[in-house]
Parts: structure tokens; sequence; C-alpha cells
């Protein structure tokens, strides 16, 4: 049996053809991780211990390196196969690709706020060149307006998956389980390219979480989790077209709980909220004794109910969907008050 989303009246695809892609996403990224870490120089891109560290051993930062073209490859070649219209694909790949050279060069040099910002708004702006800002809570505003909002809240998702990832798989648990269900949403409702897109990204996130499972012999770095940032945010931006916008950024309640509240914490502090920290919710459970595979583990369901409740929007009676929704909500801010209360 097949599930096919109507794409056009000449033609349609089937559901398998998301899985094939997540599954070759997944095998390029597994085996691309593997093959640097055979071949880079021991010792390069190796993640350096400091008081903000949750591990104590070394490991290579080398996972974004294979996780990003694995699956802009993937994504690519499979629209190009399908002769769907890749045009809504190209800024948020050329956006990707630009964080991605931003991140390796980070990872290596270690840049600040100052020169990594900037660009981080040139790419949310390629990015955004691929949002339908006509449709949805963007399309009830000027122009000028939602394009200046597109841009920010994909800034912040850039933000956002970077500084939550500090955990082995933290960035699997939450980044990819909530891009899982965001391309549910697509497939449901048609958005082909977006749908191809989150599938070959989780894909490879699940290849990458072999070399990322604990205790971690490969981080992302930020070659990876800017992209991946990146790619969260537009895929939001285009689910907020098609569910509500409460819905739209469920799939990542726990990790914008968690991270706006972390963040107000620290403007409330007087301090810089770009520089790099260790107060999340998260890292004060893993510091109060909380096993990296529990965190992770509840990060996960947490996710999966509101990627399940963002899905419902689709699916189910207007009330129950949005019970749902609030129940997810108050998931994700309840667990981050628990991981918050341990320590």
């Amino acid at each position: 049996m097949t599930w096919s989303l109507g794409l056009a009246a000449d033609f349609s695809i089937p559901i398998v053809t998301a899985i094939l892609v997540a599954i070759a996403a997944c095998g390029a990224s597994l085996g691309m991780i593997a093959m640097l870490r055979r071949l880079l120089a021991p010792g390069l891109l190796t993640a350096r211990i400091t008081e903000r560290s949750a591990h104590g051993h070394p490991a290579r930062q080398i996972g974004g390196l294979g996780l990003v073209p694995a699956a802009l490859v993937v994504t690519l070649v499979t629209v190009t196969l399908i002769g769907a219209d890749a045009a809504p694909l190209l800024g948020p790949a050329a956006g990707m690709i630009l964080l991605f050279a931003l991140g390796l060069a980070d990872d290596l040099l270690d840049f600040g706020p100052t020169i990594k910002l900037p660009v981080q708004f040139i790419a949310a702006g390629l990015a955004a060149t691929g949002l339908d800002l006509g449709t949805g809570w963007l399309g009830a505003l000027p122009l000028p307006l939602a394009a200046i909002l597109a841009v920010l809240v994909i800034v912040g998702f850039v933000n956002l998956v970077n500084f939550m990832d500090g955990l082995d798989l933290m960035s699997v648990a939450g980044a990819g389980t909530g891009i899982l269900f965001l391309g549910l949403v697509f497939l449901t409702s048609g958005n082909i390219v977006a749908a191809l897109l989150a599938a070959s990204l989780w894909g490879a996130t699940i290849g990458f979480a072999w070399h990322n499972r604990p205790p971690a012999a490969v981080f992302l770095g930020d070659s990876g989790s800017l992209p991946l940032g990146l790619a969260a945010g537009y895929l939001v931006l285009s689910a907020s077209g098609t569910v509500p916008l409460a819905a739209a950024f469920l799939p990542f309640g726990y990790y914008l709980v968690d991270g706006v509240l972390t963040a107000l914490v620290r403007l409330k502090s007087g301090e810089n909220i770009f520089r790099a920290h260790a107060q999340h919710a998260y890292q004060h459970a893993r510091r109060a004794g909380f096993g990296v595979r529990r965190i992770a583990g509840e990060a996960a369901v947490v996710t999966t109910l509101g990627g399940l409740a963002a899905l419902t929007h689709q699916t189910a009676p207007g009330p129950l969907a949005w019970a749902l929704t609030v129940t997810a909500w108050i998931a994700a801010a309840g667990l981050t008050w628990r991981f918050k209360r341990v320590s």
C-alpha cells in the first residue's frame, strides 16, 4: 500500500519515496562520518574540554561534515529525479552551504559573534527566499515586515539549535525528531520539496547518531548545528503556512521553552546571550546526575508529543487538535521546569 501525495494534476509521489530518501541520507551520513574519522589528521577538529563541557573525553567536531552534504545532495538529486520544482529549495540550500562554511571555519578558528551574526543574517535571508510569504500568519502582514520576521525567526533557530547542541544525542532527539514530524506535516499537505528536505535531514541525523551515541566519538560542530538550525527555522516557517503558528513551532516546543527561558534569564543577569554557556535546563539536569540517555530520551518523548499535536491539526477535529497542542506546550514547559528543579 502506498500513500500518495497530490503534487499536481499529472503526477504524485508515494510516501515510500520519502522513506527511501531518509534511508539514503542515513547511509550517506553514516558512511561519510566514518570515512572522515579515518582520513582526517588526529587532533584536527577535536573539541576542547572546558568548564562548559558535558563530556570528559576528546571528540571530533566532524558530524556536520557528513550530515549536511549527505542531506543536501540526497535532497537535490531526488528532487531532480522526480521532476519537482526545486526553486523553493535553492535559497535554503544556499543558506545551509554558507553556514556550513562559516561553521567549519569557526570550528577551526573560533570566531566571535561579531563575525558569525552578520553571516547568519545573510544565510537566513537566502533561506527566506524559499518561503511563500503570502500564506499563513506571514501572509497577514505587510510583505517587508513578513520578510524581516522570517529572517529573525530563522536566525533565532540557527542559534537555538547551536546552543542546544551540548550533549550526546540531544540534536538527534530534539532537532532530528522535530524535523521528522515537520516532514510528516508536509507529506500530508503535499509540499513535496519541503517533505523531502525534512526526510533527508532526519535520515542524516540518524546516521550521525551512531557516531554521537554516548560516550560520543563525534559531535556535530558548528558546521552541522548552524545549517541544521537554519533548515529547522525554514521548515517551521514553511509549516506555519499549513498549520496554525502555535502548532508549527510545537515540534521544537522543548527547544523553544528551554532556549527562550534560558536567554531571558541570561539577559536579566546582563550576560551576552550569543556567547557559549552551560545554563540550559538539560545541562542543569546533567550536572545533577541525570544520565545522557535519560535526558535525550525524555526530550525525544516531549518532542514526539509536540510533533503529533502539530500533525493532528490536519487529521483531527479542531477541538481535539487544540487540546493536544496545549497539552504538548505544557509538557515542554514541564520538562524544562523539572530539569531546572533537579539542579
